[in-house]
């Protein structure tokens, strides 16, 4: 049980009808804070300390600081900074290392390099459906590719990037380089 908190003490001044001098708040145990009525209360659960009823400062070790609570781990759409939740980007459904390193995306965007686009640039291709849409590169020479589902993936190049060519009309297309074309 908490220990009873000591009575608040003032000293009047023979000069000043005012307050001059309080005695200190009582001194809680850890994981207790002082509230309104100077009780000592109990920090929420896996605090280490706390201020204020519901909210706490510090975390236990290994739990991680969310909306001013203690949890074993971030809530999803958020990602642990130095033990503290924090939401990721707005583009984001998922990140990783950083608030805008996005490893899964919103609104049927795609990730690629830790960002979120509305479609695969040049020299990669869509893989994945709904929420899990990311862009694969194509490989040395292919401007436009599919990937297929299941394993291993394969990639099926659709269109040849600038400085290459096929031979071939349909896909998958085998691009060269038009430095390595030689016309007879």
């Amino acid at each position: 049980s908490p220990p009873a908190p000591p009575v608040l003490s003032a000293q009047m001044s023979n000069s000043s009808p005012c307050l001059t001098e309080f005695a200190h708040l009582p001194s809680c145990p850890e994981k207790y804070f002082v509230d309104s009525r100077r009780v000592c209360r109990p920090c929420p659960k896996h605090c280490a300390s706390c201020s204020f009823k519901g909210t706490c400062d510090v975390c236990e070790t290994g739990y991680k600081m969310w909306n001013k609570l203690c949890h074993e781990k971030c809530p999803l759409n958020t990602v642990d900074i130095y033990g503290i939740c924090t939401l990721c980007s707005s583009k984001c459904l998922t990140c990783q290392y950083t608030s805008s390193f996005c490893t899964a995306c919103k609104n049927d965007k795609f990730s690629y390099e830790e960002e979120c686009r509305d479609e695969c640039i040049e020299g990669t291709g869509p893989v994945g459906a709904a929420k899990l849409k990311y862009c694969l590169p194509c490989g040395e020479g292919c401007g436009e590719c599919a990937h297929t589902e299941g394993q291993p993936q394969s990639i099926v190049c659709t269109k040849c990037s600038s400085a290459y060519s096929s031979a071939d009309t349909t896909p998958p297309l085998t691009c060269l380089s038009l430095s390595l074309i030689h016309i007879c």
